[in-house]
């Protein structure tokens, strides 16, 4: 099995969400969310603390 490298950097990411063309990722290590698409990788929300996990709600959001 081969893999490719998306993105390098990311602090012990955990909870993939893949929504629309892009896949996004909690960073616990740093406390904030991540995301990649194809024009690459964006930190765009700090969470502070230890975020462990996303999931795509009912209503669309992203809950942490």
């Amino acid at each position: 099995m081969q893999g490719e490298i998306i993105a390098e950097g990311l602090r012990f990411p955990e909870g993939p969400v893949w929504v629309a063309g892009s896949l996004y990722c909690t960073e616990i290590g740093a406390g904030r969310i991540a995301r990649w698409d194809a024009a690459g990788l964006q930190r765009i929300a700090t969470t502070g603390g230890g975020p462990n996990g996303a999931t795509l709600g009912s209503d669309g959001a992203l809950w942490v």
